[in-house]
């Protein structure tokens, strides 16, 4: 998430063909400034300060462990949706991983090469 809490891609190098390239090519990108980094692990999810590294929010589920998550915009707002194993959906605030919704999304458990 930039400074701004707006989702951003992952990180990719993009192709360029050194032949076309032109002479101010050499401009320093964008730093990495005010940035949030959203960790997800089975039992835990975490926002974290870049460049510093600092922890500001964190999300525990100790009980059943998230399966998937993706980031996405509801409204407008970005949000974190995961799926637990047990077939619930939690749908987490960025960047406060604060629980917005819980609700049953599979009538079953699911294993992890479900999602």
């Amino acid at each position: 998430m930039d400074q701004s809490f707006c989702l951003i891609t992952g990180a990719a190098e993009s192709y360029k063909e050194s032949s076309k390239e032109s002479k101010d090519s050499g401009t320093p990108e964008k730093s990495i400034n005010n940035r949030t980094l959203i960790v997800v692990a089975e039992f835990e999810v975490k926002a974290v300060a870049l460049p510093s590294f600092s922890q500001l929010f964190a999300y525990k589920c100790e009980e059943i462990p998230l399966v998937k998550a993706q980031a996405t915009h509801v409204r407008g707002y970005p949000v974190l949706m995961c799926l637990a194993a047990d077939g619930k959906m939690v749908v987490l605030s960025l960047p406060s991983l604060r629980a917005l919704h819980t609700s049953p999304f599979l009538p079953h458990s699911v294993e992890i090469e479900d999602a």
